[in-house]
């Protein structure tokens, strides 16, 4: 259960990188959240990290979300400032240096580097504790389902560089974890 922890243990956080190739289906309305992946139980002192659309309008478009947790609730946490549209396919990477700042998250849709806005107080968060709980893909826990289709999903231990984001772009039929991109 601790496996794909980007964490020490102990409060310090480490490098790493995420990616997800989806198309979803983003009409529930106002307020709707449509998770890809969370660590932990869907509470704040016990999750680890949550990625997410947010439509807050229901317009059926959402800002991608992207948010650590420490034990005690705090978090950081970094959102495009554009939205992505539903039912049209998007290649997302988040990088975190592991720095425990909100400037240490990065999100690249469709190969390149998006503005995002960055919330949460870096002061009062203490780094990602090792919550031991699951890993969730397309749901947070047993709510807000994502609807649509998610595919080479990838998690690595380290940042990957702007070119190997833009590689995974163009390599649409998907490529391994373990491959060089």
């Amino acid at each position: 259960a601790n496996a794909l922890s980007f964490t020490n243990g102990s409060g310090a956080d480490t490098a790493c990188s995420l990616h997800f190739r989806f198309r979803g289906t983003f009409n529930e309305g106002a307020s709707s959240y449509y998770y890809l992946a969370q660590k932990g139980d869907g509470t704040t002192t016990n999750s680890e990290y949550r990625f997410y659309l947010y439509d807050g309008d229901g317009d059926g478009d959402g800002g991608f979300y992207v948010k650590f947790y420490d034990a005690g609730g705090d978090y950081i946490r970094a959102y495009t400032t554009t939205s992505l549209n539903s039912s049209q396919w998007y290649d997302v990477v988040v990088t975190y240096d592991g720095s425990e700042t909100q400037s240490g998250i990065k999100i690249y849709v469709d190969g390149a580097e998006v503005a995002v806005v960055s919330e949460g107080v870096a002061a009062d968060y203490g780094g990602m504790s090792r919550t031991g709980e699951d890993l969730y893909l397309g749901a947070k826990v047993t709510s807000f389902d994502f609807k649509g289709y998610l595919g080479d999903v990838a998690f690595w231990n380290t940042v990957l560089s702007p070119t190997a984001v833009k590689a995974l772009y163009n390599a649409k039929d998907g490529v391994g974890a373990t491959s060089d991109v």
